[in-house]
């Protein structure tokens, strides 16, 4: 792994150690925000492989017609499921999902994440083979480097002074333990692809 790389994760691990720790409030939403034109629910997790999807969907009587989904909030700070109006959607390579104002399934780009972006398109019921396009903190996705700063920077700006200088400085003994903390995430990642790509071998 180069230094870059590790660099990137450290900086990863710290932003969402700090805002899973001193998260602000005022970043909640309340659902009535939303403006869905169908009814959603908010859960904590959404399903993450083809037969936890397949339960879900008869568990809130979906079907083909109404496809079972479930995607980050506007606000990228929920989940939610729900039953589509619409056929399952093909999402192009580079994009997670979000469902936006009046229940419209919209792409997100994601080329900016540090790892897990789709590298081709699929259908809008399948965003499970994705995890980072369902993985969020503090209203961004777990994987989007940029945003994470900038939420960073603002709550830090929230409980301290204003910061002066251009990037967070994490103390050392906490960029020590963010970069095993990092380190295990790199690991956890790369093993779940690797599962993932023998399952398929097997599948053929």
């Amino acid at each position: 792994m180069s230094i870059t790389a590790i660099k990137r994760f450290i900086c990863l691990g710290c932003t969402i150690v700090i805002l899973s720790t001193f998260g602000s409030t005022s970043l909640d939403k309340p659902q009535t925000e939303y403006n869905y034109t169908f009814p959603v629910r908010v859960v904590a997790n959404c399903p993450m492989n083809m037969s936890d999807w397949q339960a879900a969907a008869e568990r809130t009587g979906c079907n083909d017609t109404n496809a079972y989904h479930c995607v980050p909030d506007r606000f990228h700070l929920k989940l939610v499921e729900f039953c589509y109006y619409k056929t399952p959607n093909l999402v192009s390579k580079g994009n997670c999902l979000e469902l936006i104002s009046y229940g419209v399934l919209n792409h997100v780009k994601c080329n900016n994440f540090t790892l897990g972006c789709p590298e081709k398109p699929y259908l809008s019921n399948e965003i499970y083979v994705y995890p980072v396009c369902l993985s969020l903190v503090a209203g961004c996705f777990i994987s989007d480097v940029q945003c994470l700063r900038q939420k960073c920077e603002e709550q830090q700006r929230q409980l301290t002074a204003p910061i002066t200088t251009k990037e967070l400085q994490c103390p050392f003994n906490v960029f020590i333990i963010l970069f095993v903390f990092s380190l295990l995430a790199l690991i956890f990642f790369s093993g779940f692809y690797l599962w993932k790509h023998i399952q398929k071998k097997r599948g053929r």
